[in-house]
């Protein structure tokens, strides 16, 4: 069970990370660079905080569903 929870913990953030790549990086740059004096200096980004929070979300995320999703078998149909 430990090991399932951390390996869907390791996919969650992976995939997180590639669609924030890909959502903020790619698709939204334009919009971003037109608006750049709303937005902080990417000096003043703390990248290890950003990759923290996500780690944090993932975890929380996987323990959750981990909590209330139940599995699902044909032993339960009674």
């Amino acid at each position: 069970m430990l090991k399932r929870n951390l390996l869907a913990i390791a996919a969650v953030f992976i995939v997180w990370s590639i669609l924030d790549y890909l959502i903020h990086g790619i698709l939204l740059q334009s919009s971003y660079e037109a608006t750049v004096n709303l937005w902080r200096p990417m000096e003043e980004m703390n990248a290890l905080l950003c990759y923290g929070v996500k780690l944090g979300f993932s975890i929380c995320f996987v323990l959750i569903y981990d909590l209330l999703i139940s599995e699902k078998s044909l032993h339960n149909w009674h």
